[in-house]
């Protein structure tokens, strides 16, 4: 799929929302989490308890999660587009919500599930480029 940014393997949509809502939770968002039926379970996110290290192209979030055959895939809808002033910060936000997801359901699971970037997988605002730096044709 298109867009997909991780997978779970060995835990299904339902707890792979879970682990995600309680990382935004804690990272001072507040949720709400719409099921879709087979478009998929949508999780939207605004920030309410002020975070410094938080850049402002990251105070509103929105995912998908679809079930997929032993797991779940995470799509990242939004934001798509962030300033390039802060990279860093968003880099670091996803970086540690990756490893916050991939701990929480490898601790859940005992070992047995774990989280994936699929080959395919990229954030909205990261686009491959060719040698030259401009986006392939």
């Amino acid at each position: 799929m298109a867009g997909e940014w991780l997978r779970s393997q060995g835990i299904g949509r339902e707890r792979f929302a879970i682990a995600l809502q309680d990382f935004l939770k804690d990272a001072g968002f507040d949720f709400t989490t719409e099921d879709r039926g087979e478009e998929g379970t949508v999780i939207t996110a605004q920030l309410r308890r002020p975070n410094p290290a938080l850049p402002g192209s990251m105070h509103h979030l929105s995912f998908r999660l679809r079930p997929t055959g032993g797991g779940a895939l995470l799509r990242w809808e939004a934001p798509i587009e962030i300033v390039p002033a802060e990279r860093g910060g968003v880099d670091r936000f996803v970086r540690e919500m990756r490893l916050q997801l991939e701990r929480t359901v490898r601790t859940e699971s005992h070992g047995t599930a774990k989280v994936v970037a699929p080959e395919s997988g990229e954030l909205p605002w990261v686009r491959p480029t060719t040698s030259s730096g401009s986006p392939p044709l």
